[in-house]
């Protein structure tokens, strides 16, 4: 769910000494996804050629999910002021590729189910004392009621999001324990909330709420400015649940071992987020420098200033200008319909399958234009060839100007529509001139990769991984 706007009730210092300057490109790094139909992850060897992993690539060996779990489940060793771990679920919800996180709130706890949201910054539960109210699972409301550590204000806030989704209520104070099941507690008195009781949603809603994790996230910050954790660093890695509902995943805050992550097979490559909008304009999105986008290996020709405005040089009132974000909290990816267009037509002919002419307009609500679909059952879908596409971004870190490609293979795109039509769940949203243009990389794109988000350094990484645990 992409935040629009929200007041920030909490003074958040966001550091923002890194510009970025691109003029030009002589090199690509790649970091590549699992197979999307059997979940394996290839050796580098298959993807890249013996030569190119011996001259370019460290081997990592992968291990079982089962050692994933040995080794998460190890974390009990870490020092919890240092690195804070929460157990990640994706509930099963048709269309939809939400991840949450489940912390407790209160005296005694009481569990609440986040949505993991880059795309906003608020920390907000729904109380049971709501009016309206979105319905959650049973035991998903908190009820501060039965709380002996709850304490509110007289202060109002509130939120809206992309998809519809409203919130609003007083902001409140309470115990907050964050126990991932490995071992790792921590408790957290006083932590500072919005305690929902005016909400509404228009789309199915599983969770109670939502933890913003943009760069003026208020839970990070009162993590960090508390001294619950020593930097603003965090990493996610999502499974496709498509393949493995059962499975969970992980999300860590601060300095974490690499012994203690998911395994991977390629290193991780940083690219700079776009520190010129957090000092000019204000915005706390995660926005990147999407900087080419590539089909079957070969970059599309579009125009880049669609996806990403030049930096801002002179700064108006009210500037217009085109951001690329990454986004947790929104299922799929959103790109100007310009682009789309030409995404598709390559994504079309590097296909096999048999194209569907009767496109169809998977989200009317948002405006997008038709998805391109195609016609199969599903074995017939199994033996469809579909091409890599590549996100491709500045690679921060190194002397030369270079760049990095978030390869996903085309069939960890697509999605059933019925049981004879699949579609690739990629938004064409239309162009609005001479105003604010958001495009969205979503989370169905991010899945099977560790990612690292550092707002100390602002930047982001991408790192091959298995993402599946066993639950």
């Amino acid at each position: 769910m992409t935040l629009r706007y929200t007041a920030l009730w909490l003074d958040v210092i966001i550091r923002t000494s890194y510009t970025l300057s691109l003029s030009g490109t002589t090199q690509a790094a790649a970091v590549y996804s699992t197979e999307s139909k059997t979940g394996r992850v290839p050796a580098l060897k298959e993807i890249l050629g013996a030569d190119a992993v011996e001259a370019s690539y460290p081997v990592y060996h992968v291990k079982h999910h089962s050692e994933h779990h040995h080794h998460i489940r190890g974390l009990k060793a870490l020092d919890s002021t240092k690195t804070i771990v929460g157990n990640v679920i994706q509930p099963s919800v048709a269309g939809q590729a939400g991840y949450y996180v489940k912390m407790q709130l209160g005296t005694p706890v009481q569990d609440v189910l986040l949505h993991i949201d880059t795309g906003s910054n608020l920390f907000w539960t729904q109380c049971a004392t709501c009016n309206p109210c979105v319905p959650t699972p049973p035991d998903g409301n908190y009820d501060p009621r039965i709380s002996t550590t709850f304490k509110t204000s007289n202060v109002t806030d509130g939120t809206s999001y992309g998809d519809g989704t409203v919130t609003s209520g007083n902001i409140s104070a309470d115990t907050l324990t964050i126990a991932s099941g490995y071992g790792n507690r921590v408790v957290f008195p006083n932590f500072l909330f919005l305690c929902g009781t005016n909400n509404s949603s228009p789309v199915s809603n599983v969770g109670s709420g939502i933890v913003g994790m943009d760069l003026a996230s208020t839970f990070l910050a009162q993590l960090h400015n508390r001294g619950y954790c020593s930097s603003r660093v965090f990493r996610y890695c999502f499974p496709n649940a498509d393949k493995n509902p059962d499975a969970t995943s992980f999300l860590s805050i601060g300095p974490i071992e690499k012994q203690y992550l998911p395994e991977t097979i390629t290193e991780m490559l940083y690219t700079l987020l776009r520190s010129d909008l957090s000092q000019i304009l204000g915005e706390s999105y995660v926005s990147l420098n999407l900087t080419g986008i590539s089909v079957a290996g070969q970059r599309l020709d579009i125009d880049i200033s669609a996806l990403n405005s030049p930096a801002f040089v002179n700064f108006v009132e009210n500037p217009s200008y085109n951001i690329t974000i990454l986004d947790s909290g929104t299922t799929l990816t959103y790109l100007p319909a310009s682009v789309l267009s030409v995404f598709q037509q390559a994504f079309g002919n590097a296909t096999d399958a048999s194209l569907n002419r009767d496109w169809i307009d998977l989200d009317p609500k948002d405006d997008c234009v038709p998805n391109l679909c195609f016609n199969a059952t599903v074995d017939q879908a199994f033996g469809a060839t579909f091409p890599t596409v590549s996100y491709i971004f500045p690679r921060y870190g190194s002397r030369k100007i270079e760049e990095i490609e978030v390869v996903i293979p085309g069939d960890e795109m697509m999605d059933w529509v019925d049981n004879q039509t699949f579609c690739l769940r990629i938004c064409g949203v239309k162009d609005n001139a001479s105003t604010q243009n958001v495009y969205i990389i979503g989370v169905r794109d991010q899945r099977n990769f560790l990612i690292e988000y550092d707002y100390e350094k602002l930047t982001v990484g991408f790192q091959r991984a298995s993402c599946a645990f066993e639950g």
